[in-house]
């Protein structure tokens, strides 16, 4: 019973601690820097894939979010890429 009363919920202390750094600058300052960092981080990665990939293959973002997702040239064996991608540790 102790268990499932542990698992079933948080401590206060953490949850208290958690509220005030939510409330908080520093919690602002936090998403700002990581915010900054993804946004670089993609950045990064969709200048790579532009430089070493063939053209064949779209890239496409979106202004919003962190995200690339990759066209690639049909037919495509999957196998064979899989292979590809082990070989280069990918």
């Amino acid at each position: 019973r102790l268990q499932l009363m542990c698992t079933l919920s948080t401590s206060s202390p953490m949850q208290l601690a958690l509220v005030d750094y939510l409330s908080t600058r520093r919690y602002d300052a936090h998403l700002r820097r990581l915010r900054r960092q993804l946004a670089e981080r993609k950045q990064r990665a969709w200048q790579a894939l532009l430089r070493y990939l063939p053209a064949e293959v779209k890239i496409h973002h979106s202004d919003s979010g962190y995200f690339l997702w990759l066209e690639l040239p049909e037919p495509l064996d999957a196998g064979e890429l899989s292979l590809a991608a082990l070989t280069h540790h990918i």
